[in-house]
């Protein structure tokens, strides 16, 4: 058969269309496609919540709970003792952005998120968080109303159904949750393990090996002398020959920072000069506390997060995420990681949140990931350096005709 068209990107939605088209009307057709595919469980901060096995028996969320997870949840667990993890309230995993922008989310402050991608789902273009659920070494029981992704609804902008669900322990549904996935089946992706500050570490810039994760941090950060962060901590602006710095404006509550900053002990991160309590920052850094980190502001980048701004956060111990001075919860923009994580007054972030355990107490709020975190978490996180799997696959579909 002669070829009388070749169509390029004839796996898009518009090159399908015009493959199909074009052999309607008598026409033979060859397909050219590079796809680019994120492989979704390649790190920690390719999950809204990827969570260690400090679970113990309590549930995930109490029986008011309503924690949303807009992105992919993968548990560790533990080989030798798995934890039972409970579902609780209306607690759902989805695979959109769908209620972010909601006055008592993120309101007006969910347009800094970058776009989502789009695929092509039962038919239609649609926005999604390709989002997954990975349950490792854990059992899984559903109570209440909860659910893993929400049930296809045609005509709309986003997909509704998880791109997979995997658990390699028990699911048991004791109450009325759903779980709604394109796949399911036994845990898939071992690649990874929880990434602990103890861990040894490889700078992905430099080479150089170090011991642990934390010495890694101690060698590599600027040092922060302020225990707090607040409208009282005076102006500053420090900076290194490493390519950190960090500085603080109390009056316009901008926080600007570069790289890797270090707080060695505690660090109290509040603001209440403005009506919002919030600190707006600027640049691409992580901050590092050795000991307890407690937040109790809006953490917003000034511009598009991610694309321009990007925060870090580390706790070597606790980090506790508690509620305003205005009594309202925080609103933050990070990714974020510690081995003991509290959100004490319910809280909504936009990032990633990594942690070894994991305790909600009193409203959950919200968990969104952010995908480009994927690919370019801030500096120093763990996990996001010195391993082995490949975050990206680029591959050339081969030559076909269209049939």
């Amino acid at each position: 058969m002669s070829v009388d068209v070749l169509v390029t990107g004839s796996a898009g939605f518009i090159g399908a269309v015009v493959v199909r088209r074009l052999r309607d009307a008598g026409k033979s057709v060859i397909g050219a496609d590079v796809i680019v595919r994120v492989n979704p469980g390649t790190g920690p901060w390719s999950y809204a919540l990827a969570a260690g096995d400090g679970w113990g028996p309590e549930a995930l969320v109490d029986d008011q709970g309503v924690l949303r997870v807009h992105g992919s949840l993968r548990i560790f667990g533990n080989q030798a003792s798995p934890p039972m993890v409970q579902w609780r309230g209306s607690a759902a995993v989805m695979n959109h952005y769908g209620g972010l922008d909601d006055a008592s989310r993120f309101g007006a402050d969910a347009a800094r998120l970058p776009a989502l991608d789009t695929a092509l789902v039962n038919g239609e273009m649609v926005e999604t968080l390709h989002a997954v659920v990975n349950v490792e070494n854990a059992d899984f029981q559903f109570l209440d109303y909860g659910s893993w992704g929400q049930a296809d609804v045609s005509g709309n902008a986003v997909q509704e159904t998880l791109d997979g669900v995997y658990v390699d322990g028990n699911l048991s549904m004791d109450g009325n949750g759903d779980v709604y996935g394109e796949q399911s089946g036994a845990f898939h992706d071992d690649s990874i393990d929880f990434p602990a500050l103890s861990d040894p570490y490889v700078d992905p810039i430099s080479g150089a090996s170090y011991s642990t994760h934390t010495a890694f941090l101690d060698a590599e950060s600027l040092a922060l002398p302020y225990a707090r962060i607040d409208q009282d901590t005076p102006p500053f602006d420090y900076s290194d020959g490493n390519g950190n710095r960090v500085a603080w404006d109390p009056s316009t509550a901008t926080l600007s920072l570069e790289g890797m900053i270090k707080r060695a002990g505690d660090l109290d991160i509040e603001y209440t000069a403005n009506q919002r309590n919030a600190i707006y920052y600027e640049g691409t850094g992580t901050i590092y506390a050795s000991d307890k980190m407690r937040v109790s502001a809006d953490l917003i980048p000034s511009g598009m997060y991610v694309d321009a701004d990007s925060l870090g956060l580390i706790a070597g111990d606790d980090l506790e995420i508690v509620a305003k001075a205005n009594g309202d919860v925080p609103r933050i923009m990070a990714a974020a990681y510690a081995e003991d994580v509290r959100i004490v007054a319910g809280a909504h972030l936009a990032g990633s949140l990594v942690a070894g355990e994991l305790e909600f107490l009193g409203s959950a709020g919200t968990i969104a990931h952010v995908p480009k975190l994927s690919l370019s978490p801030p500096p120093g996180m763990p996990g996001s350096g010195g391993g082995t799997s490949t975050i990206m696959e680029i591959f050339i579909r081969d030559w076909h005709e269209q049939r």
